[in-house]
C-alpha cells in the first residue's frame, strides 16, 4: 500500500487494522505476529469493504401513491354491461320475444 510509506499514516492504518482483526475474531496476539504483507494486504480490503457495506444507503419505503388504472377502455366497459342489464330488465318485465332476441343479439356481439 503506496500510503503506508509514511509513519503517520501506517499508524493510523495499524490501528484500525488491530481494531478489525480483533472485531472480526483474531486475538491481539494473532495480529501481532502476522508477518506476511498479503495477508495484511487483504485484512485491509476487508476492512474497507465492510466499512462500504455499513454505509451503503438503505432502500427507502415506497410511499402509497395513487392505484394503477386497470388496463382496458373505461368509457366503453361501463355502458356495454348498463345496455345488457337494461335489456335484461325489460325482458324480465315484458316477457316478450322480441325483448329476449334483442339480448341474446347483444350478447352474441359482445364475443
Amino acid at each position: 500500500m503506496p500510503e503506508w510509506k509514511d509513519e503517520a499514516k501506517w499508524n493510523a492504518a495499524r490501528g484500525k487494522l488491530r481494531e478489525y482483526g480483533q472485531s472480526v475474531g483474531f486475538t491481539a496476539e494473532e495480529l501481532s505476529q502476522a508477518y506476511d504483507p498479503r495477508a495484511i494486504v487483504l485484512l485491509e480490503k476487508a476492512r474497507r469493504y465492510d466499512a462500504l457495506q455499513a454505509n451503503k444507503p438503505k432502500p427507502q419505503v415506497a410511499s402509497k401513491g395513487p392505484k394503477p388504472m386497470r388496463a382496458g377502455n373505461i368509457a366503453s366497459s361501463p355502458r356495454q354491461s348498463t345496455d345488457i342489464a337494461k335489456v335484461k330488465q325489460r325482458l324480465k318485465s315484458s316477457g316478450s320475444v322480441n325483448d329476449a332476441a334483442a339480448l341474446f343479439g347483444m350478447l352474441d356481439s359482445r364475443k
